[in-house]
Order: C-alpha cells, then structure tokens, then sequence
C-alpha cells in the first residue's frame, strides 16, 4: 500500500526540518510527501528543495498565490498517487513507527479511516523517541457518535489513515478550521474506524498556531461557516444524528467562538460582529442550549438577546431582532427631540413610548435612510425597537412578585404594518400555532363544534373589519437577562393572513420584564424557602 503524506507549509522554517525529518525517518519505505510551500517568505521553500534533492519521494508543489492552507491540501490530493492519504501540519512531527502502524491495523480490521493518539510537546524535533508500548486497537461500529463525543476522534485532520476511496469532497478553500467539516464528512460515510491507542503523532502546542494567534472577525466567519456545513449536511445525510450533531460540534464552535473573543483586547467590536451571525444561526435552529452547562447557557443567552448598547447611562436597550416595517409608518413618526446620540450598527431605529402611554412612539434615528430607500422605490425597512429600561437586576424579582412578574414597562403607541410571513420567519411565534393545534386542540374542554365555531367567528370577524389597525398583533420585546422576542396576541391573525394571502398586518409593540426559565427556578425554590422561614 503506498501512503501519500500532504503538509501544507507557510512560514515554518523553525519546525520544517524536525517536521521532515520525521517523515524520512519512518520505517515504511512505500509513501510519498507532498510538500505545497503555500507562499511562504521565510526560508522554508530553500529547507524543501534540500529534502526533495536527497530523497525522491520528497516532492514540491510551490503555490506563488497563497490563500489558506485548505487550498493547499487541495492542490497536494489531486497530484496524490497513493492508496491512502494522511495529513501532517508543518509545526509537527511523528514518530518513526506511525505509518508502519497505521497500515498494520488498516489491513488487520479492514477499516477504511485508522487513527492513533497524539502526544503534545512544546520541544523542538530532536530525533528521539520512546519505544512503542503495547497498545490496543479499538473498533467504533458507530463512527459518527465516535466522532462527536469521543475525545480520542478529535475533530482535526491529521493523526489519521484514510483511504483515498473515502475522500468524496475536497476542504472548504477560503476558511479557517476547515478539518472539521472535511473530517465530519468521511466519518459520516464510515460503517467502523479503527483507533490504535499508542500516541505517535507530535502536535506542536505553540503560540503560532491557527487556534492561539489572535482572533480576527475572519475567523469567526470561518467557524460560522463551518456550523453552518456540518450542521446542514447531518440533516440532509444523518438526519438521526442531527440533534447529536447540533450538541456536540456546533455548540462546541459557539463556546469556541466565545471563548476566544472573551480573551481579545478588541473583545468589544469582536462581539458586536459575532452576535448577530451566532443570532441567525439560532433563528435557522443550527445550534441549541442542549448539551451546555449553565455558564455556557448564560452566556449563550445575553449573545443572543441580550441588550448591549448602553448610550448616556440612560440605559436605552435596543433590540437585537430586525423587524422589516413599512417605511411610510416610520417616516410618520415624530423625531427624538433633543437628538439622540448616534446607536452604533443600527440605521433605523424607533423608540417606544412609556408604561403610562403618554409618550408617542418616536423616531430614534434613521429618517434619511427612510427617504433613501424610499426614494429608491422601497416598501419597507429593516427597523430595531428602543426602549428605556430599569437595571437588569430588578428582572430577577419577577419570580419573588407576581404583580412585577406582569408588568409591562413600556407601551407602544403607534401601529405598524409588516408582511405576515416576515413575522413567521422570524420564529417569534410560540410553538408556531395551526388551525388543528388551536382551535381543534382535543384538550380544550369546548366540543369540537365550538372550537369549530370560534374559528369561523374569528375568521369572519378578521374580513369584515380588517386585518391591519382594529386587530394589531402584539409583539412583546423581552430583554431582560436573554429572553426571546415573542408574539403576545396575535398568533391566530398571523395564520389567517398567511393562509389568504394578505399583503400587510398591522403590529404594536410592547416590553416586559421577565426572568429567564433557567433562573427562574432556582429562584422560586429561593422564594419559598424564604416564605417558610419567615412563617416560622
């Protein structure tokens, strides 16, 4: 069997040569190495040339134009002569035995992808190793859950066999971390894979690597992309596993994500990217609080809903989700007097009245986007909602008052039009209502001719009076410590326009203050034990 070995290069005089060495030195004679120097401007093109000269299954592919290291590996599969491919980064290095092993336990189990264990290592390439202890191979029946929840599989490329008649797809070229889709994809067409539990692959743990060098908005778009892939392929190929799929690799990438933006000096403007990209992907339901523990859950939550601009100390919470509304309401509104200081990323902004309802609704600021778009023929406009809000912390009694827990804070006082399937899309419904899970609901203790009934009333009552003004759907702007965006009233109105195809329904908006479910219950526990010992 010939091996074909593929190490992209950039940059790596310091590890090229221990890296290559490595790989001369391995006691399996029949493989080639194809070494793409990926632009380099270092001294590495001059370390391969010498290897290439002195052994001729050293071999160089020079890419003038670099673009990311996938591109690379890309360039070396489609010149690989081999039966099998194994991939190796330029920082590491393997042990003498690694390919004799691999294809020993690939003919023995007859596994199309082997695997072995890395060992970390912060030295440099000296040549010595350890002898091979005894080890065990491990056969996985079910490699996808393998995959995902095994910290033995990691979700990176190298440190394996695999056969070159497994790989279906090429690596994703303009993203970072593009092993995990490329890795997620051959698992998932696997039956079994082989795993010898010695550790013979090298991973240099430096401070130049992908995952330590400072994160960029690039990257983030990188992970985002890579969610999006695995998360969509495992619908459409695994869909058993999508769930599976979700908790364990795109919940994986979100931690990641926040992770390393907590650790950036420019953490602010990192967020302020990331938020919105992390919001869509839990709109399209790619990613969950499954599987996370509960300082993940927290911090998943104020990315996703939380409220973030603060202006004047004044405390005006803008809301995270867009709301398409028609640009001649929005011109109508009066202005912000005196003007407001400018929000950051928000053109269009309203801002909603008071509890009391004697401030109008107000444009915060956005009016000479309104005329652009509308001059340009434009029916509605991407609107965010302001509100003044109390300090999060009084969110937390709503468990401890029910008189607070219903309290709505501020009222909106004008009325907006907005497509009906612009509010379905963005999910606020709760449990996205039908006509058979309300109305015809076998719970409900009304006969099924009743439910029938009030299902015509209100369907007759929507045509005769209209769907806009006299029946406005309530949205409730819930941003109190995370809490969704939800439709108030209005669920069945919304499924009526949809079904007959009514161009615009009219919505109001409204902010309450609530504490998230996750909290809630520990806090009533808290109240009740209070309760008791006050009583007592």
């Amino acid at each position: 069997m010939k091996i074909s070995i593929i190490i992209p290069i950039y940059n790596a005089e310091k590890y090229l040569t221990g890296c290559l060495s490595s790989i001369a030195a391995q006691t399996y004679p029949d493989f080639e190495c194809w070494c793409v120097n990926n632009g380099s401007t270092d001294d590495s093109l001059r370390i391969i040339n010498g290897f290439v000269q002195k052994d001729s299954r050293f071999k160089l592919i020079d890419r003038t134009n670099a673009g990311k290291q996938a591109a690379a590996r890309n360039a070396a599969l489609k010149r690989a002569t081999g039966d099998a491919v194994t991939f190796v980064d330029a920082d590491d290095y393997i042990h003498p035995r690694m390919l004799e092993l691999l294809v020993k336990a690939m003919n023995e189990t007859q596994c199309d992808v082997v695997g072995c264990l890395p060992f970390n290592t912060t030295a440099l390439y000296t040549g010595d190793f350890e002898t091979v202890k005894p080890y065990k191979t491990k056969i996985y029946t079910d490699p996808v859950t393998a995959f995902m929840t095994k910290r033995c599989v990691p979700t990176t490329v190298w440190g394996r066999l695999y056969k070159k008649s497994v790989i279906a797809s090429p690596f994703i070229e303009d993203i970072f971390f593009e092993d995990v889709p490329f890795t997620f994809e051959i698992f998932s067409g696997l039956k079994r894979y082989a795993l010898i539990t010695a550790r013979l692959y090298g991973y240099y743990k430096g401070n130049e690597s992908t995952m330590r060098s400072v994160w960029t908005n690039e990257k983030t778009d990188s992970y985002i992309r890579v969610i999006r892939s695995v998360s969509l392929f495992a619908a459409k190929n695994v869909p058993e596993k999508a769930n599976a799929v979700k908790k364990h690799i795109s919940n994986g990438r979100v931690k990641m994500i926040m992770s390393r933006i907590k650790n950036a000096p420019d953490r602010r403007e990192l967020y302020n990217y990331a938020a919105p990209k992390i919001r869509e992907l839990y709109r399209e339901k790619l990613i969950s609080y499954s599987g996370l523990k509960l300082k993940h859950k927290i911090a998943l939550r104020r990315l996703l809903y939380g409220g973030r601009n603060l202006e004047n100390g004044k405390f005006t919470c803008v809301s995270q989700t867009v709301y398409p509304l028609k640009i001649d309401d929005l011109l109508a509104l009066p202005d912000v007097v005196p003007p407001p200081p400018a929000i950051k990323g928000k053109e269009i902004v309203i801002l909603v009245g008071n509890r009391d309802k004697n401030i109008p609704d107000r444009l915060y600021q956005g009016r000479g986007a309104l005329e652009n778009l509308k001059s340009a023929g434009g029916e509605t406009a991407p609107c965010h909602v302001a509100f003044f809000r109390n300090r999060p912390f009084w969110d937390l009694l709503s468990p401890f008052c029910r008189a607070y827990r219903n309290r709505f804070h501020a009222f909106g006082t004008a009325v907006y039009h907005i497509r009906p399937q612009a509010v379905r899309e963005m999910n606020l419904e709760r449990g996205q209502r039908t006509k058979e899970n309300a109305y015809l609901y076998s719970k409900w203790p009304l006969s099924a001719q009743q439910r029938q009934k009030q299902y015509n009333d209100l369907k007759n009552s929507l045509i005769q009076n209209g769907f806009d003004d006299n029946h406005p759907v309530e949205i409730m702007l819930c941003r109190s410590l995370g809490v969704k965006d939800t439709v108030y009233q209005g669920h069945h109105r919304i499924m009526f326009c949809i079904d007959m195809n009514v161009p615009y329904i009219g919505i109001v908006f409204m902010y309450v203050s609530h504490c998230p479910r996750f909290l809630a219950k520990p806090l009533y526990r808290l109240a009740k034990i209070f309760k008791k010992r006050t009583a007592e």
